[in-house]
């Protein structure tokens, strides 16, 4: 029953996710896989229905070196599909 029960929240707290706007300013630190290097990471998103644009900067922990990047997303059954279309900034 315990387990059931706990099927059933974490269902309904997804599926509540999903029905909320997550349009606005996220941010949080990136590791990469084989990289020693933890990266700032912000992200504001406008949504449009289950589609999301905006831009997302990425830069060192010591703010030496950042990059501006135009986002799209999407929703993929539960997950929140994020992708960098192009470089704003700095100029490649």
């Amino acid at each position: 029953m315990r387990k059931l029960l706990s099927t059933f929240l974490l269902f309904f707290c997804l599926h509540s996710l999903h029905a909320q706007s997550l349009g606005g300013r996220w941010e949080g630190y990136l590791v990469q896989d084989e990289k020693s290097d933890t990266f700032y990471y912000e992200a504001n998103l406008q949504q449009n229905g289950d589609s999301f644009s905006g831009e997302s900067l990425s830069k060192t922990q010591d703010g030496q070196a950042e990059a501006r990047f135009e986002l799209t997303g999407f929703w993929d059954g539960d997950k929140l599909i994020l992708q960098e279309l192009r470089q704003i900034s700095p100029s490649s």
